[in-house]
Order: C-alpha cells, then sequence, then structure tokens
C-alpha cells in the first residue's frame, strides 16, 4: 500500500471519501505490486516442493539400480550364451 501513489489517495481524502471508497481507490493501484509478490513467491514454493520431494524419495542422491561396471572376463561367457549364437551373421 505504500507504493500507491498519493495523489489518488488524497483527491479521495479531499472529496470526504468512505473508507469501503477509499480501498477502492487504493486497491487497484497496489493489484501489481500484489501479483508480482505472488508470482516471486510460487517460484520459490515451486523450487522448494521439487528439492523436498527429492529428499523425501529417499534422499536426493539416490539411484534406483547401481551402475554396472564392464569386466572384461565375462565378455568371452556372453559370447558363447545361446542367444548369441542364433543371430544370423551378416555375409
Amino acid at each position: 500500500m505504500k507504493q500507491v501513489e498519493p495523489l489518488p489517495i488524497t483527491s479521495a481524502r479531499t472529496m470526504s471519501a468512505t473508507p469501503q471508497q477509499l480501498s477502492a481507490v487504493i486497491l487497484p493501484a497496489a493489484l501489481p505490486t500484489i501479483f508480482v509478490g505472488i508470482r516471486l513467491a510460487s517460484a520459490s514454493v515451486m523450487s522448494v516442493l521439487v528439492a523436498s520431494e527429492m529428499v523425501g524419495a529417499k534422499g536426493l542422491f539416490h539411484h534406483q539400480q547401481p551402475v554396472q561396471l564392464f569386466d572384461p572376463a565375462d565378455v568371452p561367457s556372453r559370447l558363447q550364451s545361446p542367444s548369441l549364437r542364433s543371430v544370423p551373421s551378416c555375409r
């Protein structure tokens, strides 16, 4: 309300406006500032919401499956598996 220009408020008081009429002057002038505050607050709320959901889902850096490292000793056994022997060659 402090960011509203004082001229319309002074004009309304000069014309002996009632408190309801005065609020009809102040509220439309303050609406842009109110909506900017709502927009900034909603962005902060969404950031906190996403972070809290990540923490709530078994931790922030939780992986569903462990990473499997490449094992060179396992390659010959995989080459001899029946599924790979049944693949037709491209000759």
